[in-house]
């Protein structure tokens, strides 16, 4: 095949050497190229063992132009991936397509198939052979999530990428890891910012009020914009949900000064913490008695059983103790549509059934000040450290503001943080909108009706990542319906 290339490289990067192959399709009268190259990748997210890379030490890394690598994934951070391109030029623009997957040997044994020069009908042929989804370079990135149980609920990750679980993009019926994907075409697809997009998630608290309150914790680095989709009706009878927030101005202006209300706050939270761990260490030998591992979560109905074993006079103080250590907190009223920007330094703390899509700056990092169950991920709170650093001022809730609004168009700026915006754009006209000021990527996802992207529909809390390629690309309601989305800009 005069047009198939195979390249085994070093560098964990292939753009340098799919820039080459570019540059020989301009001197090659617009005749598409297909490219094999095998580089190594790191799996950034996976430390060197965990519980996730368990024998890590033990298996051997092996080049997969050389060797079998089946499983190495299971085990390795650093594993061997293959990209398989098709460069074509349309109308004076280089067009790549890509599909990427562990195993060399399967694209060397598909395209034997193939003796003749590959073409535009073959490349999509091998890649349905493979079971595996092709990506374009100027059309819309189809991301999907990856579900997170959490105490609370769960969270659905969309750009989510580390050892608790990974993100995927999907086509053509089939899907694979976002970040293998983002590394065979980096510049193209999010101009290098594959280790740093912007989480994108949804929180879905569960009803109960006993189990679906989030963490009261907060946040050094990461900032974090909630946008509420649902109230749960059962939960919130009124259609009005709820999120701690801060603290309660009316309860600091009892103390003397901040500090004393700051040591009243800290010894509330302290006598909460003694009868929570109480109650903690009954249910986990009662979580032993009925075989349930104790980092496993259980199912809500299984709770509720336990916590009727627990002893009354125990329940009755936990219950008063966390009532006590709420008066100390702010809280806001939440209704659909509300937009909650969540500075660094505010605890905080999504109540139950209240959905939210959440945009956050890429980073890990919280302190726990209280919480009403067991902390999974950790052996305690971090009341003291957070006190040190807490910020008691009243927070006013900002104004979104329009930046566009005319007939048919709403164009709102949700959020203006150091890091990323988030528009939210309204369309109730056929005409739509073009999308413009992608720099680099920017990540789309739907609250309301259908959107059209060149084809692409994006429904409600479906999600894409768009490339610089697509920027002014026109965004018009499916079927001329309205629409409301989220648009979050990386800076």
């Amino acid at each position: 095949m005069n047009n198939l290339y195979i390249e085994n490289i070093e560098d964990s990067n292939p753009k340098l050497t799919v820039n080459e192959y570019c540059k020989k399709l301009l001197g090659k009268n617009s005749s598409p190229i297909y490219l094999l190259v095998t580089y190594p990748y790191k799996q950034y997210w996976l430390p060197a063992e965990s519980k996730y890379t368990a024998e890590s030490n033990s298996r051997e890394k092996v080049n997969p132009v050389e060797g079998n690598n089946t499983s190495a994934s299971h085990y390795n951070p650093l594993i061997y991936l293959t990209a398989f391109y098709s460069l074509s030029n349309y109308r004076s623009t280089t067009i790549v397509k890509v599909a990427v997957s562990e195993d060399f040997t399967a694209f060397e044994n598909a395209l034997k198939s193939y003796p003749e020069n590959l073409n535009d009908e073959v490349f999509p042929s091998i890649c349905q052979q493979l079971c595996l989804p092709y990506f374009s370079s100027n059309r819309i990135l189809e991301l999907e999530p990856v579900h997170i149980p959490k105490p609370w609920g769960q969270e659905i990750w969309y750009t989510g990428i580390e050892e608790r679980g990974v993100a995927s993009l999907k086509a053509q019926g089939f899907s694979s890891p976002l970040p293998w994907v983002l590394s065979a075409l980096p510049a193209e697809m999010c101009a290098d910012s594959q280790q740093s997009l912007i989480l994108l998630k949804i929180l879905d608290p569960s009803p109960d009020p006993a189990f679906g309150d989030l963490y009261f914790e907060l946040h050094q680095e990461k900032r974090e914009v909630y946008v509420v989709t649902a109230i749960d009706p059962q939960a919130w009878p009124m259609g009005k949900g709820a999120i701690r927030f801060g603290f309660n101005q009316d309860k600091r202006r009892e103390y003397v000064s901040d500090a004393a209300f700051k040591s009243g706050f800290l010894a509330s939270v302290k006598e909460y913490e003694h009868i929570r761990r109480k109650i903690d260490d009954f249910i986990d030998t009662l979580r032993e008695r009925d075989g349930f591992p104790q980092d496993q979560l259980v199912d809500n109905t299984v709770l509720n059983t336990w916590l009727g074993e627990v002893p009354d006079d125990w329940s009755s103080e936990e219950s008063t103790l966390h009532s006590n250590v709420e008066l100390f907190t702010g809280t806001l009223a939440l209704s659909v549509g509300d937009v909650i920007k969540v500075p660094c330094f505010i605890p905080h703390s999504l109540q139950h059934g209240v959905r939210t899509i959440e945009f956050q700056t890429p980073v890990y990092e919280r302190l726990i000040v209280s919480f009403n169950q067991k902390v999974q991920t950790q052996a305690h709170w971090d009341t003291a450290e957070a006190a040190e650093v807490m910020s008691l001022e009243p927070i006013p809730r900002e104004d979104v503001f329009a930046l566009i609004e005319e007939p048919g168009v709403r164009r709102e700026k949700i959020v203006e943080f150091e890091d990323f915006d988030v528009i939210r754009i309204e369309l109730d006209t056929a005409r739509g909108i073009a999308l413009a000021d992608i720099e680099s990527y920017c990540l789309i996802i739907g609250i309301q009706g259908l959107i059209d992207i060149q084809g692409d529909v994006i429904g409600p809390e479906q999600s894409a990542l768009l490339t610089r390629t697509m920027n002014g690309v026109k965004i018009v309601p499916f079927h001329g319906d309205s629409a409301c989305f989220l648009v979050a800009y990386p800076k």
